[in-house]
């Protein structure tokens, strides 16, 4: 059995480590509007997108004010943090149509674990490390990491440090195509928000500077443009127990494809590598507000 620590597992219902796909179903704080495998009725689709425009006029109204009020203001922080929250929304009126919003908790929790320190006198340890691996997109090969763990209380001199060697899991075809929708779909939201005069200077990583001529505000544009990465994707997975050097039971190695823009994660893909059970349960707890599929 595999022991979890981490934020708010008791209010979602989790126990014992039950599968990935039931744990990542749990992080779910929001469902997609539209299944892949589902048809929508026409009517509902526009009511829906109907209401996702209003809340995009009304965000984009909000950094616009933001933008204007930080333009007065030696101490922009306040400003900046505001105006990234409303970015992340203004993306996520788009991407939830068709992904699920996790929870970043999910990436924080650990795994508890007894570790053999010296096998040859018997000797164990009980500490806890990162449940997830993660690579970057298009990464491949072996991932070599290092733990230190804490020494014993009978031993408080001992350095332990837990060496992890894990191979990176094969991407299959199924999740590239959703990686390829996933980076589509957010490069059309970054062209239609550099649309606008006011966002648009924000996702180029700008400062637009404002005076008052006559009494009438004037953007002045600045003369170097930059562009940041605003989305990207990684590979998440929970080694197995021989790749810790463990004493453990093996935790089936199914990797998960999250789609980051602006710190949310987003479920883009979950696959199955050597025929472990598929993934489809455990983050229903982790939902505040789900859509009907």
């Amino acid at each position: 059995m595999v022991n979890l620590e981490g934020i708010g597992l008791k209010e979602r219902g989790i126990g014992e480590f039950e599968g990935l796909a039931r744990l990542t179903d749990k992080f779910i704080t929001h469902r997609r509007l539209f299944s892949d495998t589902q048809s929508v009725i026409p009517e509902v689709a526009r009511v829906l997108e109907e209401d996702a425009q209003k809340i995009r006029e009304k965000l984009l109204k909000q950094y616009t004010d933001l933008s204007i009020a930080a333009s007065f203001e030696s101490d922009k922080k306040v400003y900046d943090e505001a105006r990234l929250a409303i970015v992340a929304e203004y993306f996520k009126s788009h991407l939830n149509f068709h992904w699920d919003v996790l929870s970043p908790e999910l990436f924080q929790l650990e795994r508890t674990e007894r570790f053999p320190v010296n096998s040859n006198r018997g000797n164990f340890i009980t500490a806890s490390i990162p449940l997830f691996c993660s690579a970057g997109w298009g990464e491949t090969g072996v991932l070599e990491k290092k733990y230190n763990l804490p020494p014993p209380a009978e031993r408080p001199w001992e350095k332990n440090t837990l060496e992890v060697e894990t191979s990176i899991p094969p991407v299959s075809k199924s999740a590239k195509e959703q990686a390829r929708k996933f980076y589509a779909e957010c490069a059309r939201i970054y062209a239609s928000g550099l649309e606008h005069p006011i966002l648009g200077q924000g996702l180029l990583g700008l400062e637009a500077e404002w005076k008052r001529e006559d009494g009438d505000l004037t953007c002045i544009e600045p003369e170097n443009y930059t562009n940041p990465h605003l989305f990207n994707l990684g590979l998440f997975w929970i080694p197995k127990s021989e790749e810790l050097h463990l004493r453990a039971n093996i935790i089936d190695k199914d990797p998960l494809l999250i789609g980051f823009v602006h710190k949310t994660p987003y479920l883009v893909a979950q696959w199955d590598v050597h025929g472990e059970e598929p993934y489809q349960h455990y983050l229903k707890e982790y939902t505040e507000s789900k859509a009907k599929e």
